[in-house]
């Protein structure tokens, strides 16, 4: 009985909702859970492929990188129902696609182990379909992962080093689907670990999430080079980025905290939750919607709302115990379609949509 109101619920949520809609991947299974962010709670869960990783909101598509297989589950928001499987890499072995980005009609995702050597490969999905486009290859992937969009061009993080013994960013152009430049990250032979990746105007900020190398990397867009490395004790296997305004957001996986980035000084002024007790417990992705920003965490199997005018913490209520080793969160809201206003990151919202979501937060 319990389970048929569950999927009542489920059913129902996508209208009742008011306020916003959050999605959780489970990456030690094979579903996504659904939150209200109203009522911080979980109404229900999907269905989709082995360990989902990357959770990425699109127009009316909730697009979901099942890590574990070869495949994007595609979401329709409307009913909250998985409408296509998209096979994004035609691998013998699981591609592992892990994040996502978006530009015009096209949802671009990272294949961590796609391609024909293994090392990488980028999926090029067509939203007006829910197909697979294309699949970009390149010598200058290595297990690319965070990737984000700046005009007619995609920046792509790699997390190991390739042949030549360097990490780098890759420049994909767009209209080409060609990888037109490498910006080459750290000294000759250091694994920088490139992983989360965001933008603001003219600069993409790149984390590292090496052992003795974390770092912020910023790159100049206009000349695709490194224009300044941030440092701080408080990046600790930085996982996520997330820019809001005049501020960098950064989950730091090793020590249960969220850095707060001025983007003005590219200093850290505040470290949020540094409380040896913290609720939070290994954040290994962030997403922003108003005031609250929202924080799966891995080692807690839970997810923190975080206010950032306040700094007060609290969790999503998961009734049904449905998280599972929660690794990637996106948020949208139910009342309008605002994501093709310009999407970002892994669902992080731009300036001019932060202000619809504060009128009604």
């Amino acid at each position: 009985m319990i389970a048929h109101v569950f999927i009542a619920l489920l059913a129902l949520a996508p209208s009742l909702l008011l306020g916003l809609t959050g999605y959780v991947t489970n990456s030690n299974g094979t579903t996504v859970s659904v939150f209200d962010t109203e009522t911080k709670t979980v109404t229900g869960t999907i269905t989709v492929g082995t360990n989902p990783a990357g959770v990425f909101v699109y127009g009316n598509y909730v697009y979901v990188a099942n890590s574990g297989a070869n495949t994007v589950s595609v979401i329709d928001r409307g009913t909250n129902t998985v409408v296509e499987t998209i096979t994004v890499d035609a691998q013998q072995f699981p591609s592992e696609p892990i994040f996502f980005t978006a530009s015009g009609s096209y949802v671009y995702v990272s294949n961590q182990r796609g391609g024909p050597l293994g090392i990488g490969s980028i999926g090029v999905i067509d939203t007006r379909t829910n197909t697979l486009a294309l699949t970009i290859n390149d010598p200058s992937f290595a297990y690319p992962t965070g990737l984000v969009v700046d005009g007619n061009y995609i920046y792509v993080a790699n997390e190991s080093s390739n042949p030549l013994g360097n990490s780098k960013v890759s420049v994909i152009d767009t209209r080409t689907n060609a990888v037109t430049d490498v910006i080459i990250l750290g000294p000759p032979g250091v694994v920088v670990g490139a992983f989360a990746i965001a933008i603001k105007q003219n600069y993409v900020y790149v984390t590292s999430i090496n052992i003795n190398n974390n770092f912020i990397y910023v790159i100049d867009t206009r000349t695709n080079t490194v224009v300044n490395l941030i440092s701080d004790p408080s990046f600790q296997e930085p996982d996520a980025i997330v820019i809001d305004g005049d501020n960098g957001y950064v989950a730091n996986d090793n020590s249960n905290t969220i850095s707060v980035l001025d983007l003005e000084t590219n200093t850290v002024t505040q470290v949020l939750d540094a409380n040896p007790n913290s609720m939070l417990n290994g954040p290994t992705g962030l997403v922003i919607g108003g005031k609250y920003a929202y924080v799966p965490n891995y080692a807690a199997n839970n997810v923190s709302v975080l206010n950032l005018k306040t700094g007060e913490l609290s969790t999503i209520s998961d009734p049904f115990g449905t998280f599972n080793f929660p690794a990637g969160v996106a948020i949208t809201t139910t009342l309008y379609n605002i994501n093709r206003l310009q999407p970002l990151y892994q669902g992080e919202f731009s300036e001019a949509q932060h202000k619809l979501l504060d009128a009604g937060l």
